[in-house]
């Protein structure tokens, strides 16, 4: 649903203290476990397979090792060329409302249209037109929502005119909460199941995991996504500086060899285009750079997008997101409580925005002894969590609206220790102020980008094991409202 890209001030604002991530398909990612818990923690009520025997698969698999020569403009596949639904879009759509407060709109329309006017229709009776902001390209408009609204949802679409004809928006359905509100999960004893196992080396149906002789980290795995369209995996091979693309039986089907060795990032497959982004950040002569590469999950092709040279400390373990509005991915940063989302690449025409400052939508939030949650303006949705001491290793937004979390606690009651801690992932929904959770396997001693990604109602968690990596799916079904 969103993108990002960078400019040389919000740079400065990168550094490797930028201890948590966040950031979603509207995805984020957040650090390792802290104050004082294990480096691995077991979960114990949800039976998870063991490493199953793993084969080589019997088809041959597709290496690329160059990239297409030709940098064109990716299109992505709704155009804005014609009228349509989807001429007008949702900027940052807000993850939940409050009656009784403002909701700020950001709307995005391809200028070559020439829109005239924008009008957005609330289902609580108040209407606004929208202004142009000239600085930004976008259309802006505030919806204040009525205190004695009562629906579940407030439904939102935008019309904008242009000599006579008119563009309606997609329908934007957000979620009405009271106010700051606490939900307890339900407990679910899910079972997961393997969907991807790969032994560690370097060879075509490997992924590399490469522990340094003295000092260093271990270069493990940092990042993995799920493709929408087919719902195969795409992994980020660090060690060996390459993308293995999985097939539907999670089998290594191609490779896309990239180009040479540097600090590769994240991945974020770009919703529904057919194409994935690879961030990297490398230091050469005290200099530091960032370079994409665009990734044709078709062909297992890709574009090189830089280098260009950054004058502060690059982002360590940022995920970034996609963002469909306009065509952009971003990089999430929570610092100090505060953050942002900094744009980095434009893909509709292959360049590094470098520069901008951050644009805010959320941020994750851990009420003292509360549980664990996002903030959307100056509202908490939380959730709790059975034991105290709770922390975020990652967190999604999903495309339906709903908030997932990997979470460790610590059950205090037992002596400290692998057997006190215990790792949930949890599904919220603000529209129905539920939420599941079970728990899981997890080891969180290496620091990596993603940790899970999301599909429908299905959490994907990579477990990087002591002989292989794997990755298991968790369905968690949102309890009817």
């Amino acid at each position: 649903m969103i993108a990002m890209s960078l400019q040389p001030h919000a740079m400065q604002r990168y550094s490797r203290v930028a201890a948590v991530v966040v950031a979603a398909s509207l995805s984020a990612c957040a650090s390792d476990v802290t104050d004082g818990a294990p480096a691995t923690t077991s979960g114990r009520t949800v039976p998870v397979t063991n490493y199953p025997t793993i084969t080589s698969p019997t088809s041959p698999i597709t290496v690329v090792s160059s990239s297409t020569t030709t940098k064109a403009p990716i299109t992505p596949p709704s155009s804005t060329s014609a009228l349509s639904t989807v001429s007008v879009r949702w900027m940052w759509p807000p993850l939940f409302v409050v009656p009784g407060t403002q909701v700020p709109l950001e709307l995005v329309v391809d200028p070559a249209l020439g829109i005239n006017s924008i009008e957005v229709t609330s289902s609580d009776g108040h209407d606004v037109d929208a202004h142009f902001e000239g600085s930004t390209q976008r259309w802006r408009a505030t919806i204040t929502i009525r205190s004695d609204f009562e629906a579940s949802q407030l439904v939102l679409t935008a019309q904008a005119s242009k000599a006579g004809a008119i563009l309606t928006s997609e329908t934007l359905t957000i979620p009405v909460v009271p106010g700051s509100i606490i939900i307890e999960p339900m407990l679910e004893g899910v079972g997961s199941q393997q969907v991807a196992a790969l032994r560690y080396g370097d060879g075509p149906d490997q992924i590399g995991f490469v522990r340094p002789a003295g000092d260093g980290e271990t270069v493990v795995p940092a990042a993995f996504d799920i493709d929408p369209r087919t719902g195969n995996l795409v992994l980020l091979d660090n060690a060996n500086d390459r993308v293995l693309l999985l097939d539907a039986n999670g089998h290594v089907d191609m490779i896309v060899a990239l180009p040479e060795p540097g600090a590769l990032n994240d991945i974020v497959v770009n919703g529904n285009t057919g194409y994935a982004t690879v961030s990297q950040f490398e230091v050469r002569s005290s200099t530091i750079y960032a370079a994409a590469y665009q990734i044709n999950l078709n062909t297992a092709t890709y574009e090189t997008v830089g280098p260009e040279p950054l004058p502060a400390d690059p982002p360590e373990h940022v995920a970034t997101i996609w963002n469909s509005a306009n065509h952009t991915v971003y990089v999430q940063l929570l610092l100090d409580e505060s953050g942002g989302f900094y744009p980095f690449l434009d893909t509709r025409t292959l360049e590094l925005v470098v520069g901008n400052t951050p644009e805010q939508w959320w941020t994750t939030a851990v009420p003292p002894d509360k549980g664990v949650g996002v903030r959307y303006e100056s509202t908490e949705l939380t959730t709790t969590f059975p034991y105290s001491s709770p922390t975020i290793h990652d967190t999604r937004i999903a495309i339906d609206g709903t908030i997932w979390m990997i979470v460790t606690t610590n059950d205090t009651s037992v002596p400290a220790g692998p057997e006190s801690w215990h790792t949930f992932i949890v599904r919220t929904s603000p529209t129905c102020a539920t939420a599941a959770a079970t728990e899981i396997d997890f080891d969180a001693r290496y620091s990596v980008t993603r940790y899970f990604t999301v599909l429908g109602s299905t959490g994907y968690v990579q477990d990087i094991g002591p002989e292989s990596y794997t990755i298991d799916a968790y369905d968690l079904p949102i309890p009817p409202c």
